[in-house]
């Protein structure tokens, strides 16, 4: 299903194929070794995942599409928002695990598939229990974590564009290597398809929403134009109090209405820091309303993705 982890998650299915009369397992293919360069599609992403585990960012533009340019300014302008708002953090990659598992050309463009997804934060490392994080979309019509690499001036660049994907909750740096299912409680689903499609497109236009506003945001603090910022937040406020009028809407079995209750109260929390800010009087009021509201809106997408995952 094409989840909507505050929006969409996508999850795939695995097929076991076996051979006929054979009890034997076909064994996955083993990542391939690839060496990071601009003379293949799947040199392209090494380089692109090598540069992520660096951390530098200018080294991670370099492996990014130059035409056109939003692939390379998506991480200038998260880069930007982080120092333009006083926020004590930067972007950093979760990509520690990935390797390259297959390749596909066609011509001047080619799909390369991952070991998983490319996910990215902002936080002050990957240490940081409270970063906000989100995965990019895959390649259009494939579920993440196949990528478009294109061939631009007789090179290959990797087409990923960090505005486009879903919020998840959490920092999935901080799992265990080892996971362990002992002592994890798993609500069971409520089997309620109808208000599951309602709540998963609702937090498509939530995403949709926020990504629009932390760029446009960042772009107006940057240019020192309060003015615009303020008219940044009421859109905002709009969304979020849209999405809450039209949640209310929906029909929750009664089995889950205790965390359906915190997701609305999740959704009052940030009109009303929405609303704190649009009524302060400069950066320097600002800037502390901004990063309170950045920690809460965590809690407010957990509890939305808390409730899509029950139903």
């Amino acid at each position: 299903m094409r989840a909507v982890r505050i929006v969409l998650v996508a999850v795939a299915s695995a097929a076991l194929i076996a051979g006929c009369g054979s009890s034997s397992k076909k064994k996955p293919a083993a990542p391939k070794t690839v060496t990071p360069s601009h003379a293949s599609p799947d040199g392209a992403m090494a380089g692109l995942l090598a540069a992520m585990k660096t951390g530098d960012n200018t080294q991670v533009q370099g492996w990014l599409s130059p035409v056109p340019p939003g692939d390379r300014t998506s991480i200038e302008q998260s880069v930007r928002m982080q120092k333009d708002l006083g926020l004590n953090g930067k972007l950093f990659w979760e990509v520690d695990k990935l390797a390259v598992k297959s390749t596909q050309t066609t011509g001047s463009s080619a799909t390369v598939a991952l070991s998983g997804p490319i996910i990215w934060c902002l936080g002050t490392g990957p240490s940081d229990p409270k970063a906000s994080c989100a995965r990019p979309d895959g390649s259009q019509g494939q579920a993440a974590p196949v990528y478009k690499v294109v061939k631009q001036t007789g090179q290959w660049y990797v087409d990923i564009d960090i505005n486009n994907g879903r919020t998840i909750p959490g920092n999935p740096g901080l799992s265990s290597s080892t996971p362990s299912t002992t002592g994890t409680t798993t609500t069971p689903s409520t089997g309620n398809p109808a208000a599951k499609s309602k709540l998963q497109s609702l937090g498509g236009t939530f995403n949709s929403g926020q990504l629009r506003f932390f760029k446009q945001v960042a772009a107006d603090a940057k240019a020192r134009n309060f003015a615009a910022v303020k008219a940044d937040v009421s859109q905002f406020r709009d969304v979020i109090f849209n999405f809450d009028a039209e949640v209310r809407k929906i029909q929750f079995p009664p089995s889950i209405q205790t965390d359906v209750n915190a997701m609305l109260e999740g959704d009052r929390t940030l009109i009303a820091e929405l609303d704190a800010m649009g009524s302060s009087r400069g950066f320097v009021d600002f800037q502390p309303l901004f990063k309170r509201f950045f920690r809460d809106k965590r809690t407010a997408i957990a509890a939305i993705n808390k409730v899509i995952g029950e139903l």
